[in-house]
C-alpha cells in the first residue's frame, strides 16, 4: 500500500485541464534548452571532426531531451497530486509526486490572497491562487483552478481570514 500525505482527507483536486498546461509547459522548457544546446554541440562536433571527447558533448542535449520526456510522462501525476481542503480553522494544500508536501495555512495568518494567470493558464481559462501569510517567506500557491473556483476561493479565504483576525 502506497502512503500519501493526507490520504485520509478529501482534497479538492485542481481542474483537469491543468494537465495540459503542465505538458505544454514541459514541451516549451525542453525546446528552450534542447535546441540551443544541440546547435552548440553540432557546432563543436563540426569544428573537431567527431573526436571522442567532443562526442561526449552529445550527452548534454540528450539529457535535456530525456528530462523533457520525463516531464511529459509525469505531468498527469503532478496534476493529480495537487489539491486543497478547507477545514474549520485552516487551509491545507497538498502537492508533489516524488517529494510530497502538505502546507497548512491558518486562516488568521493570511494577509493577502491574489489570483494570477499567465498566458498558458489564460488559454485554458485557469488561474492560480497565491496566499501570503504573516510568516516571512511563507507563500502558498494553488495552481490550476478554474477562474470561477479561484474567485470563489479568494472571496471565501478573505472573509475567513478577516473573521479569524478579528477574533485575535
Amino acid at each position: 500500500m502506497k502512503l500519501v500525505l493526507g490520504s485520509d482527507l478529501e482534497f479538492v483536486p485542481v481542474d483537469a485541464k491543468y494537465f495540459r498546461v503542465l505538458r505544454i509547459s514541459s514541451m516549451i522548457w525542453t525546446a528552450v534548452f534542447f535546441l540551443p544546446s544541440l546547435a552548440i554541440v553540432l557546432l563543436i562536433l563540426h569544428e573537431n571532426s567527431f573526436t571522442f571527447p567532443s562526442i561526449l558533448f552529445l550527452l548534454i542535449p540528450l539529457t535535456i531531451l530525456t528530462l523533457g520526456i520525463w516531464g511529459l510522462y509525469i505531468a498527469k501525476r503532478r496534476a493529480r497530486a495537487l489539491g486543497y481542503i478547507e477545514l474549520d480553522d485552516e487551509l491545507i494544500v497538498r502537492k508533489g509526486v516524488i517529494f510530497q508536501k502538505m502546507e497548512v495555512v491558518p486562516y488568521g495568518r493570511m494577509q493577502q490572497v491574489t489570483i494570477n494567470a499567465g498566458p498558458l493558464l489564460n488559454r485554458y481559462k485557469l488561474a492560480e491562487i497565491k496566499l501570503l501569510t504573516a510568516a516571512m517567506g511563507s507563500d502558498v500557491t494553488i495552481p490550476g483552478l478554474s477562474r470561477a473556483e479561484a474567485e470563489h476561493l479568494r472571496i471565501k479565504l478573505t472573509e475567513l481570514g478577516t473573521a479569524q483576525m478579528e477574533g485575535l
